[in-house]
């Protein structure tokens, strides 16, 4: 690698972990600066797999990347395809010759103006392939060892910038749910008696009755303090929490009552 280009690469990886505010951010930020300084480049995308494997564009530099990628995951073929499953480099340097390759969208990416491509797979903290990072050109014979070496290391950091900011925000989320839950057990606390457990234990119960997370029912009776809560009303009959009798709300004269 030639000085100039580790003096680009280290001030891109300074650029990148500057901290975006969430992943998708980070993403649009990352094919910017590949379209903008990584020799060969013209478009660039990133594609990350969802649930049972389906991929997905979680940003691009331009509309014909995500025309491109877009055409990949309909034809079920591809350079960014094939990188995000396999987590193996891909690249072709004559989409017009890769026919035999990739059948159907090779010649479709070749009337789009595509020359050549380079896919390289992104591995979260754990090795595991979480996508690709897509490298187009409108020339052919782009990517020879040493633009596909530079393109690489590229990925390296931009892989890295993706799992902080993913961190970062998994972080944020804990710590929002977790004090929204500590908030909705004060609330349940006060309204129906309870201890902080029991207060826990109703709400681990109506999140398994309603089959909705644990962090949502918390929410719910966190916007609405003053309502009964998700789904059947949580104080209309007696329950038992933990071996315990959790009464009905309590209403301001019932002390008045309990005294005559």
């Amino acid at each position: 690698m030639r000085g100039d280009e580790a003096r680009t690469l280290a001030a891109l990886s300074r650029e990148l972990n500057r901290g975006a505010p969430d992943t998708g951010d980070t993403a649009v930020r990352i094919c910017e600066l590949a379209a903008e300084h990584v020799p060969g480049c013209d478009h660039a995308s990133i594609t990350l797999r969802r649930g049972r494997g389906r991929l997905h564009t979680a940003a691009g530099s331009s509309d014909l990347a995500h025309e491109l990628d877009q055409a990949q995951y309909d034809a079920d073929e591809g350079p960014c395809a094939d990188a995000s499953r396999d987590g193996t480099l891909q690249h072709a340097n004559d989409l017009r010759a890769a026919a035999e390759r990739w059948p159907r969208w090779a010649p479709a990416a070749a009337a789009a103006g595509c020359g050549s491509v380079l896919a390289v797979p992104l591995v979260d903290q754990e090795d595991a392939v979480m996508g690709a990072i897509n490298f187009y050109s409108h020339r052919s014979g782009v990517w020879d060892t040493e633009a596909r070496e530079l393109a690489y290391l590229y990925a390296t950091h931009a892989a890295l910038a993706l799992n902080a900011v993913q961190v970062t925000s998994g972080l944020r989320t804990a710590m929002t749910n977790r004090h929204q839950i500590g908030v909705a057990q004060g609330i349940l606390m006060q309204r129906y008696g309870l201890s902080l457990d029991q207060a826990f234990s109703l709400l681990q119960r109506r999140s398994q009755e309603t089959n909705t997370k644990l962090s949502e029912i918390a929410a719910r009776i966190v916007e609405d303090p003053e309502g009964e809560g998700p789904g059947p009303a949580l104080g209309q009959q007696t329950r038992r929490t933990r071996g315990a009798s959790v009464p009905g709300p309590r209403r301001a004269d019932d002390g008045d009552r309990a005294g005559r």
